[in-house]
């Protein structure tokens, strides 16, 4: 409906028309039209051109200036922006620029001259650089960047990876399948999680298997690809993870349709990937299209499922979103004593996200046309841009804000505490639940040395329990949230504390309740743009000795 009521603003106030920037809108799908639009749009974000003045800037990145590195970087078009807050806007349009240096460090752009705010990081254990950057026209602007990597978590045990995540091989170039605008080759991706720091990642392509060779080939020491699928099926999208032979899903015919059958086709295909040695997780369970949206019916059979994807890339763990009900229902499923291990996944289509900021951009622009014409329309229409600002407005900053710092690859990861660096390790650890979930914060909990998805032995006259935490971010935090069974949450301002070699260090112990315990999970964060939950830690009684 938003959608329609957007195409009669456009067209009533003549933005589009009048040079507005465009919606992105391919064509139907399954259409030789769509796959030529595909193709021309594809070599346009591939290779994009400008009509202004231009100048090359080029980047190198180290670790501690000697190592180089592969990092991710943002360039911002500052315009006339004079403080931190603006620089996301050029002119008012919020374009910017997602690249990663190469494994030699080494990253070169031609750009419009002008200053840009420039990010440069790499995920959650290495510092983050922020600067002005002058690309001067027709000339050459040499950076070279020093990051300090404040923890090493992959000595210590832990993994990090992205279990979600789309190239090519999810676009109309292999069709019928393929239906998704989707650009980025298997090589580009596997850059793209090293550059956010990953150190494994599933890539999950919709309806097929055929990237599994060429994910293969990007292992490198230190990172692990996993084969992976997602599967489509008329109530919800299922993983298939570390199986390479081609699960499928069945749909009915509508004589089938049956609630027999549709809880029948779950269970066969969840088994069917166990059979094959893998791994099946259910994603984002309450999406807002019922098609990929697991049926709230089929909560008594959720257990089928090794894990749980609760926070998916596309938006914001906060309340009042589809990724909050999702760890509403984790926490649901707690209370009721089942546990499904917690995960995440960037759900990421484009890796330079120029197909989102098209569409962010077009909604903009069309919200300041219509804000400048409103007093001039008919009531019928002020009622129709009365309902567009009551939509698009409260989302505006969080959807900007959101965009600029966490949308692309591993922008929501999974650390998983592992024996090894194998599939096979990994997901077996992650189905205990030894693992927390971060946009950025590292967040450890341990427990008489046990730590997330292992169980703690507690006398029967413990009246509390001391809690080691390891906190550390590359962002400021402000509070701490702790959840226990029974409903009961605690929040702790975190204090203030200063960065030392880019890092917040916010580590210590603290004690929690005893009384009727039976798990315990952690949440820091500042905002929802940094913020971490663990999976949680449970306990039981001790039994009397004989």
């Amino acid at each position: 409906y938003l959608g329609r009521i957007a195409k009669e603003l456009d067209s009533a106030v003549g933005y589009t028309a009048n040079g507005g920037r465009g919606i992105f809108a391919p064509p139907e799908d399954g259409s030789m039209e769509r796959l030529e639009h595909y193709k021309k749009f594809g070599e346009q974000k591939k290779h994009p051109e400008f009509t202004c003045p231009t100048g090359q800037i080029r980047v190198t990145v180290t670790e501690d200036g000697v190592a180089p590195l592969v990092a991710e970087i943002k360039l911002f078009p500052m315009g006339n922006a004079e403080t931190e807050e603006e620089f996301c806007f050029a002119n008012g349009i919020p374009d910017y620029f997602r690249r990663y240096s190469e494994e030699n460090g080494e990253f070169a752009m031609e750009l419009p001259a002008g200053r840009y705010m420039m990010m440069v990081s790499k995920g959650s254990e290495y510092e983050i650089k922020q600067f002005v950057a002058e690309v001067p026209a027709n000339a050459k602007a040499e950076v070279s960047i020093s990051l300090h990597r404040f923890v090493n978590l992959t000595e210590k045990g832990w993994y990090v990876g992205d279990l979600h995540h789309h190239s090519v091989f999810s676009s109309p170039l292999y069709p019928p399948q393929g239906t998704d605008y989707v650009y980025d080759t298997t090589e580009e991706v596997a850059m793209s999680m090293q550059a956010a720091g990953l150190t494994f990642g599933a890539l999950s392509d919709h309806h097929n298997v055929l990237n599994h060779r060429e994910w293969e080939k990007t292992e490198k020491q230190e990172f692990l690809p996993i084969l992976s699928k997602e599967i489509s099926t008329t109530n919800g999208h299922v993983l298939s993870l570390n199986v390479d032979e081609d699960v499928c899903y069945r749909i009915p015919s509508e004589e089938e349709r049956t609630d027999e059958y549709l809880r029948n086709e779950f269970i066969r295909m969840t088994k069917e990937i166990k059979s094959l040695g893998g791994h099946p997780q259910l994603n984002h369970p309450r999406d807002m299209q019922k098609a990929i949206s697991f049926n709230p019916a089929y909560t008594d059979i959720i257990e089928i499922f090794d894990t749980l994807e609760i926070w998916n890339g596309s938006h914001p763990m906060e309340e009042e979103t589809t990724n909050y009900e999702a760890f509403e229902l984790w926490l649901s499923l707690l209370e009721e004593g089942r546990f499904l291990a917690a995960t995440t996944g960037s759900d990421t289509h484009d890796i330079s996200l120029e197909s989102w900021m098209d569409s962010f951009c077009y909604l903009l622009g069309l919200y300041k046309a219509v804000k400048q014409a409103y007093d001039k329309m008919e009531p019928e229409l002020k009622e129709k841009a009365d309902y567009f600002f009551g939509m698009i407005e409260p989302q505006l900053d969080t959807v900007q804000k959101w965009g600029k710092l966490n949308l692309t690859s591993g922008c929501v990861r999974t650390y998983v505490k592992a024996d090894e660096r194998t599939p096979k390790s990994l997901l077996a650890h992650l189905k205990k639940g030894n693992s927390f979930l971060t946009n950025g914060p590292i967040l450890i909990a341990e427990i008489d040395g046990k730590q997330m998805g292992e169980q703690v032995q507690l006398a029967a006259d413990t009246e509390s329990i001391t809690v080691k935490l390891t906190v550390l971010a590359n962002r400021p935090l402000t509070k701490l949230s702790i959840w226990q069974n029974g409903g009961r949450k605690e929040e702790i301002p975190l204090p203030s504390v200063k960065a030392r070699n880019g890092c917040y260090d916010y580590s210590g112990e603290i004690s929690i309740s005893a009384a009727d315990a039976k798990w315990v999970f952690f949440e820091v964060k500042d905002d929802y743009t940094n913020q971490a939950i663990t999976n949680p830690v449970f306990f039981a009684l001790q039994k009397e000795k004989e």
